[in-house]
C-alpha cells in the first residue's frame, strides 16, 4: 500500500495563497453584484413595459366599447329612416 504524502507549506506561502484566493473571491463577488444590478434593471424595464402594455390594452378596450356604442347608435338611427323611406316609396 502506498501512503499519500501531505504537502506542507510555510506560513508565507499559505498567506500568499490565501490572499490570492481572497482576491479571486472578492472579484467574483463584484462580478455577481454587477450581474444582480443588471438583472434588477432588466426587471424594472420589464415591469415598466408590462404596465405600458396594460395601459394600451385598457385604451384599446375603451375604444372598442366606444366604437361598438357608436355603431349601435348609428344602426338604431338608420333603421327607422329606412323604414320611413320604404313607407314613402310604397305610398307613391
Amino acid at each position: 500500500m502506498s501512503i499519500e504524502s501531505i504537502e506542507t507549506i510555510n506560513h508565507i506561502d499559505f498567506d500568499k495563497r490565501l490572499d490570492l484566493n481572497n482576491a479571486r473571491l472578492r472579484q467574483e463577488l463584484v462580478d455577481m453584484q454587477n450581474r444582480v444590478q443588471q438583472l434588477e434593471m432588466l426587471i424594472t424595464r420589464k415591469e415598466i413595459f408590462s404596465q405600458r402594455l396594460d395601459q394600451i390594452l385598457t385604451e384599446l378596450e375603451s375604444e372598442e366599447n366606444e366604437i361598438a356604442s357608436l355603431t349601435k347608435s348609428v344602426h338604431s338611427t338608420l333603421i327607422p329612416s329606412r323604414k320611413r323611406s320604404r313607407n314613402a316609396q310604397s305610398k307613391q
